[in-house]
């Protein structure tokens, strides 16, 4: 049995709505860009994002998506093990 959870999202261009960048202390994340561009924040700093791409967060890594344009940023997210709200910090 796998130990995996996997969400749909998109994130618009509302900076009201727009989450914190997070860690979470066991969890790998898989990120496959659907459809947009924006940018992914990392504790390596901002780095352009594109549909088609796959991001790799380990855990503990800091991380967030943001979108500057008024088409959605659509991603696919996986993660290993299963995403947990007690495992985000």
């Amino acid at each position: 049995m796998l130990d995996l959870s996997i969400a749909f999202g998109w994130v618009a261009k509302n900076m009201a709505k727009r989450g914190k960048p997070h860690r979470h202390n066991k969890t790998s994340e898989f990120l496959f860009v659907v459809d947009g561009s924006g940018y992914i924040e990392t504790d390596q700093g901002d780095r352009p994002i594109v549909s088609g791409d796959w991001i790799r967060i380990q855990p503990k890594e800091k991380h967030g998506l943001r979108n500057e344009k008024p088409e959605n940023l659509i991603v696919v997210c996986v993660c290993s093990p299963a995403f947990q709200m007690d495992d985000v910090s």
